[in-house]
């Protein structure tokens, strides 16, 4: 999605969620995605591409995907169950 930046005029592209069915993990497929989605994001007029990592699937390797295509750890996400 897009949406407008609370403390600045700018756009930000956000994922909802980014899965990849197991059988193709491991092929770079998520890098893919990942790849297509900040180039939609900058077509959009996006100056922020944000990629969660919340699902609890695969947490680390989501990270390590991230950060090898220059995402930073900004912030952490906080869930309580009631």
């Amino acid at each position: 999605g897009l949406s407008d930046e609370w403390q600045s005029d700018n756009q930000t592209a956000f994922d909802m969620v980014n899965y990849i069915y197991p059988p193709y993990r491991s092929f770079g497929v998520g890098a893919e995605i990942a790849k297509h989605f900040i180039e939609w994001g900058k077509s959009k007029g996006a100056k922020i591409i944000q990629c969660g990592t919340a699902t609890g699937v695969n947490t680390d390797h989501a990270i390590k995907l991230y950060s090898s295509l220059g995402f930073k750890e900004i912030g952490v996400f906080m869930e309580l169950n009631v």
